[in-house]
């Protein structure tokens, strides 16, 4: 689990990522249309107001995670990118 935990966490880069013990916690995946229309396809998953909630890697389709990623990370409106 450890190594698949860390393969996801690098993956992850361009949204938020928060391992806790009983669940992940991943952010930025449903701030989009297009996030949110893809989501019903990751697996098994509950959501907070925020962010989505995983148990196990095993539980989520990897390249839906992916994808929901891309499309989190070409957000025009980062609040964290540095001013121009």
């Amino acid at each position: 689990m450890r190594s698949g935990l860390r393969r996801a966490a690098r993956a992850i880069l361009g949204s938020g990522f928060s391992p806790r013990k009983a669940q992940l916690s991943i952010y930025g995946l449903k701030d989009l249309p297009e996030g949110a229309a893809l989501l019903p396809q990751l697996g098994t998953y509950t959501e907070g107001a925020g962010c989505v909630y995983v148990k196990k890697l095993d539980d989520i389709d990897l390249d839906v995670l992916r994808r929901l990623i891309a499309i989190a990370a070409a957000r025009g409106d980062d609040p964290a990118a540095p001013a121009a």
